[in-house]
C-alpha cells in the first residue's frame, strides 16, 4: 500500500460514512454506502436503535461486549509482538458476528492492539487469505476500535455495535422498582426442575444478581420439554445449564452452584447456605428434602417460598412461610394432609418416596403426564411474591398496595376442574 492509501484507511476511522473495499490487486476503493454510528467510535451512544441500520441496507456488523473488549486487551498486553487469535460466530446470513468466548465459532478472528497507527500493513498481510476473517483493530492512542471483514482478499469496514449493556439491561423495569435494590439481594433455591428453573430465570431478569443453586440432578431428555433447558444441555447438571442460561441473562449476576442433595450436605456447609441468604425457594419433589428445608429455614428466620403442582398439574400450591408469623411446612401437612399429599408425579424415582410414607394411599401410582403451560402459573407466582418478600421494607418502589393483595399464606391454583374440584361450575355459568 501506498501513504495515500494507508491515509485513508486512517481516515476511515474517523469518518463513518466511508468504506474501503480493496479488491484482490490490493487496490482500495472508498464506498459511501455505510450509514448510522461509525466504527472508531469510544462508547456506544445508546442502544435503542442500534440494530435498526442492519435491517436497513446490507451492512455487516460485529457486536462485542465492553467486558469481552477489555479481556482482549488484557490478553494482547501479554503478547505484545503478534495478533491475538480468536473466533466469532456468524448469524442472520452473516450479516451479523459475534464473539465466542469458548473458541468454537465458525468465523476465524485477530484482535490486533496498535501501537503505531499502520493499520494498512495489517490489512495487506491477510488480503490473500481465502476464507473469511474479522480483523479487530485497537488503536491505543485513543482507545477506539475497528472491524474489517476481508473475504478472497476484499476488504470491508465493518460496523461496531458495543451495547451499553450495564445501563440497558433492566430499562424495562425501571419505573416499577430500582434495580438495584435487588442486586445485593441472595437468593437460595433448592430444586431446579420445571418449577425451580423458570423461577430461577425471572429473578434474574429482574435484578436478582446473587443465586445459589442446589440440585443433584442431570438433564434428562423427558426434562426437556417442560424445562428451560435445552437439548444442548443433555446430560449436564440442571444446576450448572441453569448457571449459564442466567449468565447468558445477566451477565452481571453471581451465580454458585452445588450438585448435592440439600439433606447431604455437610452440616457446617449446609448451615452457612441458609445463613447468608435473604430468601429460600423450595422446588424440590420429594417431602424428606421439603421438611429438612422447613427446619433449616426456622432455624435461621429465613423466609421460604415452597411450590409444587398436582398431579397431572390440573393445578397446584404455593406456600410462603415466614418463621413465627404463618404455619410452616409441618403445619401444612398437618392442615392440609391432601394437599400436601397431591404431588404431579414426574419419575419414578418420586414414586419410590412417596412408598415411604405409604398407608395404600400410593399403591397404585404411576409416572403422569403433566403441561409445560400448567406448570409455569404455579412458578409465576412463586415469582411474584419472591420479588414482594425482597422488596418488604424497600420504599423505591410502585408495588406496595400488592402486599393488601398478597397476604394469605397458602395458595392455591386450577388449570382444570378435576379431583375436588370437578363440580366447580365453569364461569360461564356464573354469569347466567
Amino acid at each position: 500500500m501506498n501513504e495515500t492509501e494507508t491515509r485513508r484507511v486512517a481516515e476511515s476511522l474517523q469518518n463513518p460514512d466511508v468504506e474501503l473495499v480493496m479488491n484482490k490487486e490490493g487496490d482500495l476503493v472508498e464506498k459511501s454506502s455505510i450509514s448510522g454510528e461509525g466504527e472508531g467510535t469510544k462508547m456506544p451512544k445508546g442502544s435503542a436503535d442500534m440494530f435498526m441500520d442492519l435491517e436497513q441496507d446490507s451492512q455487516q456488523a460485529v457486536l462485542l461486549f465492553r467486558k469481552q473488549i477489555d479481556e482482549l486487551i488484557n490478553r494482547s498486553n501479554l503478547k505484545p509482538n503478534g495478533p491475538i487469535l480468536c473466533s466469532m460466530q456468524a448469524y442472520d446470513d452473516c450479516s451479523l458476528f459475534k464473539l465466542d468466548e469458548l473458541n468454537n465459532g465458525n468465523q476465524k478472528a485477530l484482535f490486533v492492539n496498535l501501537t503505531n497507527g499502520d493499520i494498512a500493513s495489517i490489512l495487506n498481510k491477510h488480503k490473500n487469505n481465502q476464507e473469511r476473517i474479522i480483523i479487530l483493530i485497537n488503536i491505543k492512542e485513543d482507545e477506539s476500535l475497528a472491524a474489517y471483514i476481508c473475504e478472497n482478499g476484499i476488504y470491508k469496514l465493518a460496523k461496531i455495535i458495543i451495547p451499553p449493556l450495564e445501563e440497558d439491561l433492566f430499562s424495562r423495569v425501571k419505573g416499577i422498582y430500582e434495580t438495584n435494590i435487588l442486586s445485593h439481594k441472595k437468593v437460595l433455591i433448592i430444586g431446579l426442575g420445571s418449577g425451580g428453573s423458570p423461577i430461577a430465570l425471572e429473578l434474574v431478569k429482574q435484578g436478582v444478581q446473587n443465586i445459589i443453586l442446589v440440585d443433584h440432578d442431570r438433564l434428562e431428555v423427558a426434562n426437556v420439554s417442560r424445562h428451560i433447558c435445552g437439548l444442548d444441555d443433555l446430560g449436564r447438571y440442571k444446576t450448572k445449564a441453569v448457571a449459564d442460561i442466567l449468565k447468558n441473562k445477566n451477565p452481571y449476576a453471581n451465580i454458585i452452584t452445588h450438585e448435592s442433595d440439600i439433606t447431604k450436605l455437610q452440616v457446617d456447609f449446609c448451615n452457612s447456605l441458609f445463613k447468608d441468604v435473604d430468601l429460600v425457594i423450595c422446588g424440590t419433589d420429594n417431602r424428606a428434602s421439603k421438611q429438612f428445608i422447613n427446619g433449616k429455614c426456622i432455624e435461621f428466620n429465613k423466609v421460604c417460598i415452597y411450590g409444587g403442582a398436582f398431579r397431572r398439574a390440573y393445578g397446584g400450591q404455593v406456600l410462603r412461610i415466614i418463621p413465627y408469623e404463618t404455619l410452616c411446612y409441618e403445619c401444612f401437612i398437618s392442615m392440609y394432609s391432601k394437599y400436601a399429599d397431591d404431588n404431579e408425579v414426574s419419575r419414578q424415582s418420586q414414586i419410590d418416596n412417596l412408598w415411604a410414607y405409604d398407608d395404600g394411599t400410593f399403591a397404585n401410582i404411576t409416572v403422569e403426564p403433566g403441561l409445560s403451560t400448567d406448570i409455569l402459573p404455579i412458578s409465576t407466582l412463586m415469582t411474584k411474591l419472591a420479588i414482594l418478600e425482597l422488596l418488604r421494607g424497600q420504599n423505591k418502589h410502585i408495588l406496595t398496595n400488592q402486599y393488601d393483595d398478597f397476604t394469605a399464606a397458602f395458595y392455591l391454583w386450577l388449570n382444570k376442574r378435576e379431583a375436588d374440584w370437578e363440580q366447580v361450575l365453569p364461569a360461564w355459568l356464573y354469569n347466567q
